[in-house]
């Protein structure tokens, strides 16, 4: 102790108490390693990092927060076991996670750019500054381009509106794949695609491995 006391006299510093299992830098101070780069303590508790990492990333898994985290910083078994914790705890990767259920027995082979797009509604998310509460993501199947619309509700208006913007803007596809949501088959929603000659597909309820590209991308879009 009194060896520290000499070492540390120098420096103006901060000490704050870290409960042991958020403790990752652990018996540091007796290594006196690079000792300046530590006189300050980072008074941010790992729960507070594991949730920031994990938005900043797109609501990911833990495995890739605690990748994330590795970067920076040594991680152990209890801040492994905390991230799980937390992941598993947030609300809105819960109304997005892939259910289990039935198995499709196949999956359509998109031909080209456009010919097959895969649509779904992501929500109901934290109102932001214009009332949006919901987003709206289309996926081509063939280029995996990802096109996104922020709206306030997941009505058969809002579907609608979805689907003119993207047709106005890249044209009709040839099929458009969706879930069994009200606002994607409400009958507005099926006359639009009717009119425009779009076959459309609905994947079999609880199996969200029928639109595997499009749940793929939804980690990306989500923040």
């Amino acid at each position: 102790m009194l060896r520290w006391r000499i070492q540390l006299s120098a420096y103006s510093f901060n000490i704050s108490y870290i409960p042991g299992k958020e403790n990752i830098f652990a018996d540091y101070l007796s290594r006196l390693q690079d000792i300046q780069t530590i006189a300050t303590i980072d008074s941010e508790t790992m729960t507070e990092k594991i949730w920031k990492t994990h938005k900043k990333l797109g609501h990911a898994s833990a495995d890739t927060i605690i990748s994330e985290l590795e970067k920076h910083q040594p991680v152990n078994k209890e801040t492994k076991k905390l991230a799980k914790e937390l992941i598993q705890s947030c609300t809105q990767c819960q109304k997005v996670a892939p259910f289990r259920g039935t198995k499709t027995t196949g999956h359509l082979i998109a031909s080209s750019t456009f010919d097959c797009i895969s649509v779904d509604t992501i929500g109901e998310m934290d109102e932001d500054k214009l009332g949006n509460r919901y987003i709206i993501v289309a996926v081509d199947d063939f280029s995996r381009f990802v096109f996104i619309r922020p709206y306030q509700d997941c009505t058969a208006s809002s579907a609608i509106s979805f689907f003119k913007d993207l047709f106005a803007l890249f044209g009709t596809p040839n099929k458009v794949r969706t879930d069994n949501a009200k606002q994607f088959i409400a009958k507005p929603t099926e006359d639009l695609l009717k009119e425009r000659e779009i076959e459309h597909i609905l994947t079999i309820p609880y199996d969200h491995s029928g639109n595997g590209k499009l749940n793929a991308s939804i980690g990306k879009s989500d923040d």
